[in-house]
């Protein structure tokens, strides 16, 4: 298990204490001159995270280092997932207030409109969790459409496993089991 991370039995189930996963993060941008810098000057960064709060029947998603097309995929995919187990919200963090072709954000409305049938409502809000404009929004937050046939939240509630294209650290196409206590239930 990772350091700082610690799971412990309650009577819902399995409590994660999870610590912010951080990782030396390279994406390049281009100066004036053509080259290629790091704009982290080398500094850590968090990236991609999940999970599944059973108390609050809540799933939590960050893409923060993810690409666009990987944000749209694994955004539909918690959208799809998260209504088949009746789980009641999903907040995704995309962490750019950006508007512009080819961000996070963009994928992430995306995947909420191909996964429409699965969604009640949606909620944009700041960094700081308030209510906020659209432009303005790091996250949001997905009221799922309640299911009549749900599927169980145990031990076999499993979702698709994802990395972020940044993060060499860990395995990919390992699935994610929120209610087991081994390691390996992070993706």
């Amino acid at each position: 298990m990772r350091a700082g991370a610690e799971n412990r039995e309650t009577g819902n189930g399995i409590e994660k204490n999870l610590q912010p996963h951080w990782v030396k993060v390279y994406n390049p941008v281009r100066n004036s001159t053509g080259r290629e810098v790091d704009p982290t000057d080398g500094e850590m960064a968090i990236v991609a995270r999940q999970d599944f709060d059973r108390s609050n029947n809540a799933f939590e998603l960050d893409l923060h280092g993810c690409s666009m097309e990987e944000g749209r995929i694994v955004a539909g995919h918690r959208v799809r997932e998260c209504f088949r187990y009746g789980i009641e919200e999903l907040r995704i963090l995309y962490g750019s207030a950006d508007r512009v072709e080819g961000t996070l954000r963009q994928a992430v409305e995306e995947a909420i409109h191909e996964a429409s049938r699965c969604v009640a409502a949606c909620s944009f809000r700041d960094s700081n969790g308030l209510f906020a404009a659209v432009e303005m929004s790091t996250e949001v937050r997905v009221a799922l459409a309640p299911n009549p046939r749900p599927q169980a939240q145990d031990r076999k509630m499993v979702f698709v496993a994802f990395t972020s294209r940044y993060d060499a650290e860990r395995h990919r196409h390992e699935p994610y089991y929120p209610l087991r206590s081994s390691s390996k239930n992070r993706a």
